[in-house]
């Protein structure tokens, strides 16, 4: 557990480390990261860690345990969340974009009673987003009472006064966010809290524009792409695939009517969400995950379990 002296230390290394961002990559989805200056894509292991995948061939390049949660690629230089069960702590990792070698590992102090969790538990999920080309990353945290739930003394925060959790979410709803910053003239990591807590996350962004192109139609986080879907059949929808300039990449076959992309060169790569399908053997379960596909012959190249950060249970009865 880190002390004051080793998170100013931290602070410091932060600094170095990570200012001033130049191009970063912008998430496609919550621990799944598109590094087009590398040709890879970064993502959360089911077992823990990250592991950089070549976007054409799958194959692993590197992979690190000093990281959970990738959040953005800046020069040459990954910038990820670490699990911090511990409350007012936010931990990170910057590794090296080419080898996953650990360059720091940097802390930020953030207002108790939250703590930068990467899983979700039981009515508490902490989120967080880079801000492209500020350095500052938005986070937010919820805490939420769940009836029949037992908050145990793991949930008591020890400070000035101790609070106890249990009869703070009693009243509903704890909620705090804010920005975790660089400042440049002290070398030190700050922290603001909104005063509206507002929600933090990524999501799909549905355009109207490129109506010529037929069907619901999607940006890529980059907003360099566009991804044009249409029913096909039963459970299936055609994704056509386009430049920004409205340039036709090509298309594939999905179930999915919609999900998070990116566009490598010529590879499509796209999240996958939990899945259940009934079959004459009974359900099969197609788990979290991440594939990639080539646009020109719509072929699959590979595919990877993600790391299922949401709260499935147990609930309380």
């Amino acid at each position: 557990m880190p002390n004051r002296s080793t998170r100013a230390a931290s602070a410091a290394l932060l600094f170095v480390a990570l200012s001033p961002f130049a191009s970063a990559s912008v998430p496609v989805q919550r621990g799944v990261v598109a590094d087009d200056a590398h040709a890879q894509i970064l993502l959360m292991r089911p077992e823990g860690g990250i592991e950089a995948i070549d976007a054409a061939s799958g194959r692993t390049r590197w992979t690190s345990a000093a990281g959970d949660l990738p959040l953005f690629v800046d020069a040459n230089r990954v910038v990820a969340l670490r699990d911090a069960p511990e409350r007012g702590v936010l931990a990170l990792a910057v590794l090296d974009a080419s080898s996953g070698a650990t360059i720091a590992q940097p802390y930020a102090e953030i207002p108790a009673p939250a703590r930068a969790l990467v899983d979700e538990r039981l009515g508490e999920r902490f989120e967080i987003v880079p801000e492209a080309g500020t350095g500052r990353f938005a986070w937010s945290y919820t805490l939420e009472t769940v009836p029949g739930a037992v908050l145990t003394d793991a949930n008591r925060v020890v400070g000035s006064g101790e609070t106890d959790l249990d009869s703070a979410a009693a009243r509903g709803r704890i909620v705090l966010s804010g920005v975790v910053a660089v400042d440049a003239g002290t070398a030190a990591t700050t922290v603001t809290v909104d005063a509206r807590p507002a929600a933090v996350g990524l999501r799909s962004v549905e355009t109207r524009d490129h109506a010529g192109l037929g069907g619901r139609r999607f940006l890529s986080p980059d907003a360099t792409h566009v991804l044009a879907s249409e029913r096909s059949g039963p459970e299936r929808y055609e994704w056509r695939v386009h430049a920004r300039n409205g340039a036709a990449l090509g298309a594939v076959e999905t179930p999915y009517a919609h999900a998070p992309f990116a566009v490598l060169g010529e590879t499509l790569v796209y999240t996958t969400p939990l899945r259940l399908d009934r079959t004459g053997a009974g359900v099969a379960i197609s788990p979290v995950g991440v594939d990639a596909v080539d646009l020109k012959s719509g072929r699959t190249l590979w595919r990877r379990e993600l790391r299922d950060t949401t709260y499935r249970g147990p609930w309380p009865p």
